[in-house]
C-alpha cells in the first residue's frame, strides 16, 4: 500500500490541462484522455491504485491523483478545476451553492465505505472506548489515561486538519459538533498521524481503517455499543451492518454530465476490478 499525503499518479507526462483540470493530448499519434483526482487524504492511496490499474489497462488514459483534503477537493471541482473530488464526507450545502453559482452541477458517487479506527500504540493497556468517552477525549474533558482504565498520564489527542473530511466527520458523529480541544495536535496527513502514533505512548488518534491495518506498533481499540460491549472494530460486517458508529460512504464527486472518459473511469472503480482494489487496499467495497 502507497501510504503519502500526496500522490501522483500517471503514465508519461502530462500534458497541461484547459477547463475542469483535463483534456486530450497527443501521445505516439494517439490521443490521450486525461482525468483528474484531487482530494480526500484518506482515499488517496486508493484512488491511486484505482489510476495506476485503470492507466494500465487504458493505455490512453491518464489518470493523476492529488491530495489536500476533502474540502480541498471539493473546492476544486467547484471551480472547475478537476474531474473528480474524492471525498470521505458528503458534499456541504455551501459547497453545492457554490457550485450552482460557478454554473456547474454536481454529482454524487459512492465508490465504497470506510471505518474510522480509534488507534493507540501497541502497548497502551486501553482496549475499548465509548463513544462518549472519545467525545470527552477530544473535546478536553476527559484528560488523564487514568480515567479510562489507563496508565496515569497525560491523554495526547491526535487530529487531522480542519480541511480533512475525515475531521469534519468524526466532529459530527463522535463530538456532536463540540470544538476540538485546543491541546489537540493536528496533523496534515492519516500517514503522519500513524508515525507520531506508533512513536508516542501517550497519544491516540483517529484515522480511516486502511491506515490503521497497515500501521505497525499500533492498534485498534474496539468502541464500546449496546450490541457489543466488548468493543466493536470497525470489520466488513459490522460497517455494512452499521453496528460500527463510527464508518461512512466514500465519495467520487464528478460533474452531473462528465465527460466519455470520465465516465468511463467512474464505471469501473464500481465495476468488479475497481472494487477489488478497494477491499485490498483495506476499505470495504460495495455490496454486490
Amino acid at each position: 500500500m502507497r501510504i503519502a499525503a500526496v500522490a501522483v499518479v500517471a503514465i508519461g507526462a502530462v500534458a497541461a490541462l484547459a477547463g475542469c483540470g483535463s483534456g486530450t493530448s497527443q501521445t505516439n499519434g494517439a490521443e490521450s484522455q486525461s482525468i483528474s483526482i484531487k482530494g480526500s487524504d484518506t482515499m488517496v492511496h486508493l484512488a491511486s491504485a484505482w489510476a495506476e490499474a485503470y492507466n494500465a489497462a487504458h493505455p490512453q488514459a491518464r489518470v493523476t491523483v492529488d491530495g489536500g483534503g476533502s474540502g480541498t477537493g471539493i473546492k476544486a471541482l467547484t471551480q472547475g478545476a478537476v474531474d473528480i473530488a474524492a471525498s470521505s464526507r458528503s458534499m456541504k450545502d455551501i459547497e453545492k451553492t457554490t457550485a450552482e453559482e460557478n454554473g456547474i452541477e454536481s454529482a454524487e458517487h459512492i465508490v465504497g465505505y470506510d471505518g474510522i479506527a480509534v488507534v493507540v500504540r501497541a502497548d497502551n493497556p486501553v482496549k475499548t472506548l465509548t463513544v462518549p468517552e472519545l467525545k470527552g477525549i477530544f473535546t478536553g474533558r476527559i484528560t488523564n489515561w487514568s480515567a479510562l482504565g489507563g496508565p496515569d498520564h497525560e491523554i495526547v489527542p491526535i487530529s487531522r486538519e480542519s480541511s480533512s473530511g475525515t475531521y469534519v466527520y468524526f466532529k459530527e458523529a463522535v463530538m456532536d459538533n463540540e470544538d476540538y480541544t485546543a491541546n489537540a495536535l493536528r496533523f496534515t496527513s492519516s500517514a503522519q498521524i500513524i508515525n507520531e502514533i506508533s512513536s508516542n505512548a501517550y497519544a491516540i488518534a483517529y484515522v480511516g481503517r486502511g491506515y490503521a491495518e497497515h500501521g505497525e506498533n499500533i492498534h485498534m481499540v474496539g468502541v464500546e455499543t449496546e450490541q457489543h460491549p466488548e468493543g466493536a472494530l470497525p470489520t466488513d460486517d459490522f460497517i455494512l451492518s452499521n453496528a460500527y458508529p463510527i464508518a461512512r460512504p466514500l465519495y467520487f464527486y464528478s460533474l452531473a454530465v462528465p465527460r466519455t472518459e470520465t465516465q468511463h473511469f467512474l464505471e469501473w472503480v464500481k465495476g468488479t476490478e475497481g472494487q477489488t482494489i478497494v477491499r485490498e487496499e483495506g476499505y470495504v467495497p460495495l455490496p454486490e
